[in-house]
């Protein structure tokens, strides 16, 4: 079930509101109150919603559109860590235990879920969904992000 509308609006202006852009002479960089993010998810990811494919964030909010794609990209990982706990998901690259081999089969796995999309498109009168690609390239940066996390937790082995 999915929860109220206005009840994920709040929610997802906790999480945007954890997100600063700053611009410089060699481009823009995005900090975040960490502290605030990781509250504000965990708030979000209470929400009964069905792994949340099926909340849509209004393209008309206010924001950047790296501020609307890495709120995804955090989102899917909420998704994915509320999947491996419901047993949906043996792990995620997050997960120490795995080796940087498993890890990346399990990019390469979601990279060709991409090449998938891709295909789906090819031949006369077929057409790329823009909106199943995206859903795939988000989930592809969110399986980054978990990796990433491993190495910073110290749960990668060199």
């Amino acid at each position: 079930m999915i929860p109220h509308d206005s009840l994920i609006d709040s929610r997802v202006r906790k999480i945007r509101e954890c997100f600063f852009l700053t611009e410089s002479w060699d481009g823009i960089s995005i900090s975040t109150d960490n502290n605030r993010l990781v509250a504000a998810l965990r708030e979000f990811a209470e929400c009964d919603w069905d792994a949340g494919r099926d909340v849509k964030l209004e393209e008309q909010q206010n924001g950047t559109e790296i501020q609307r794609v890495m709120l995804h990209v955090a989102l899917e990982r909420v998704r994915q860590n509320g999947l491996r706990e419901q047993g949906k998901f043996a792990y995620t690259c997050a997960d120490a235990g795995l080796s940087n081999a498993e890890r990346f089969m399990v990019l390469a796995e979601e990279f060709g879920e991409v090449g998938h999309e891709l295909n789906e498109g090819l031949g006369e009168g077929r057409s790329v969904s823009l909106e199943r690609l995206r859903t795939e390239l988000v989930q592809v940066a969110a399986v980054c992000v978990a990796w990433c996390e491993a190495i910073d937790g110290g749960r990668v082995e060199r």
